[in-house]
């Protein structure tokens, strides 16, 4: 079953689920291009997408969580070489409007968040390219409020985080400029303490990875100046990776989300920096259980 194209092709963006929906904002649409305050609601159920109200600050490579059906979104930058923002801003779905949060304590673009037990974390991201930080936050939606955590020990961007019973693992992102990395490491936050993990067999940054029963898929991304294709599984409790046949075409910066045992991989550029990197409407459906990819592009 073929799904239909995002209305606005981009990479760089973030996705969130509420309610069987996804939601895809911001990004931009190519290299150079100044970062985007477009939000585009998927049904999955129906195969169609409506436009929604844009996001108060246009961005890029921004991070995004879910509590209580609202949906968060964090820094980002406007364009390469410009500085992390500190913005902080909350989607209501049902109401469509946008609400301005208080700003975080440090600005960063390309943070990975994860929310647990209506706590969102924020871990690493970079001040500007390619100056990676490894600063933890927490923020609690409920008093709008910032604490400090435990630093990450390997400071990145372009992260992805995952939560598996409490734990959140963060996966792979770029050390500084086109370096990518493979580590993963798991951070409790009970006990406000890190574990070396097994790493991942590609390393890659600009990716995104979500969590189908108890275990994690990590999807496309980019090393060097190219995007990869690779879609690799990894089981907590085994603290083991396995390879899963590669995307159909390589995909660096696109929105990854699952919904009703089914993930949607939204976007991104299938093509390197020195083409251009320009973003793509395209939409895959991934069934794990199948192994099928389900495609249809621009």
């Amino acid at each position: 079953m073929k799904k239909a194209d995002m209305p606005t092709a981009r990479l760089g963006l973030t996705t969130a689920v509420v309610d069987n929906r996804i939601y895809a904002i911001g990004g931009y649409a190519r290299a150079n291009a100044e970062g985007l305050s477009t939000t585009e609601e998927f049904n999955p159920r129906k195969n169609e997408w409506i436009t929604r109200a844009p996001m108060p600050t246009n961005r890029r490579w921004m991070a995004s969580s879910v509590v209580d059906e609202k949906i968060y979104v964090f820094g980002g930058y406007k364009n390469f070489g410009q500085p992390g923002l500190t913005a902080v801003e909350a989607y209501d779905p049902e109401k469509d409007i946008w609400e301005i949060k208080k700003d975080m304590p440090i600005a960063r673009l390309g943070p990975a968040t994860c929310a647990v037990d209506g706590i969102i974390y924020l871990f690493g991201g970079g001040s500007v390219v390619p100056h990676t930080i490894n600063t933890v936050e927490a923020y609690d939606p409920e008093t709008d409020t910032w604490e400090r955590k435990k630093d990450m020990p390997t400071a990145r961007y372009m992260a992805a985080a995952c939560e598996i019973n409490g734990k959140i693992y963060v996966i792979g992102g770029s050390i500084g400029g086109g370096n990518a990395s493979n580590k993963v490491e798991e951070f409790d936050p009970t006990m406000d303490a890190w574990k070396e993990k097994a790493p991942m067999p590609t390393a890659r940054f600009g990716f995104q990875a979500v969590v189908l029963n108890g275990e994690i898929y990590a999807i496309g991304g980019g090393s060097g100046r190219d995007p990869v294709s690779a879609i690799e599984n990894y089981d907590p409790d085994k603290d083991l990776w396995t390879r899963l046949p590669d995307l159909p075409d390589p995909r660096v910066g696109p929105g990854v989300s699952a919904v009703k045992g089914r993930i949607y991989i939204i976007g991104g550029a299938v093509s390197g920096i020195s083409n251009g990197h320009p973003g793509v409407k395209t939409v895959e459906e991934f069934i794990p259980g199948n192994i099928i990819l389900h495609t249809q592009k621009q």
